[in-house]
């Protein structure tokens, strides 16, 4: 499938800093939600090349950054496979606070803008999975979240996950902060939605420059 090909997402979206934010709540350990989330994540993290940068963040009651970072790191080959072990090692914990998935999503983006090697300078998003409800979420934090978002120019991308999962403010999040919403049922294709986010990048390429890319095929 070309569209979890490193070649062909950086041909169709550019250079870019991305964020995947996984929901380790506690029901997440239903319908093996978990490992359909932990299988998204990596098919998406194959997607990128080193001309991306990228951050994993995982949230229950609180909210952590992958391998303790904060900031960005390049998309190499040696920074995919560390994501993508750090990715197997997570489970199901407590309850859902999306203020502080936000914030340290949010985080690792600003840290590293300005850095002078931790940003791509192009695209901005933040891929945001979860299976329920938040803690604690209202207007005030839709319009903090849009004012950050806006600033920076990160789109947020949402994804329902599960039948149980309420739709309306992951959807609202993404339709107010330039994104795009999908609800997954149990035992659906997450990664299959979570491919689809660069559609929404592609008709914003200005190309400019050719970029060689070299992948691993699965037979060579």
């Amino acid at each position: 499938d070309p569209r979890f090909r490193s070649w062909y997402v950086a041909a169709a979206s550019g250079p870019k800093d991305v964020v995947i934010v996984i929901d380790v709540s506690g029901s997440m350990g239903i319908n093996g939600r978990m490992g359909i989330a932990k299988l998204a994540a990596k098919k998406v993290l194959d997607t990128f090349t080193e001309a991306d940068y990228v951050g994993c963040v995982s949230f229950a009651a609180t909210a952590s950054t992958a391998l303790g970072r904060t900031k960005l790191l390049r998309a190499t080959p040696a920074n995919i496979a560390s994501l993508k072990a750090w990715v197997d090692t997570l489970i199901p914990t407590t309850t859902t606070n999306f203020v502080a998935a936000f914030n340290e999503a949010k985080g690792l983006i600003t840290n590293s803008i300005g850095d002078g090697g931790a940003t791509s300078a192009c695209t901005r998003a933040i891929l945001f999975m979860s299976d329920g409800d938040p803690n604690s979420w209202d207007d005030s934090n839709y319009a903090t979240l849009r004012s950050d978002t806006a600033s920076n120019s990160i789109k947020v991308f949402t994804y329902a996950l599960g039948s149980g999962a309420n739709p309306t403010i992951l959807k609202r999040i993404a339709c107010q902060n330039n994104g795009g919403f999908w609800q997954v049922g149990d035992g659906g294709d997450l990664g299959d939605a979570m491919s689809d986010y660069f559609k929404f990048l592609a008709p914003m390429q200005a190309p400019c420059q050719v970029r060689w890319t070299s992948y691993v095929g699965i037979s060579t």
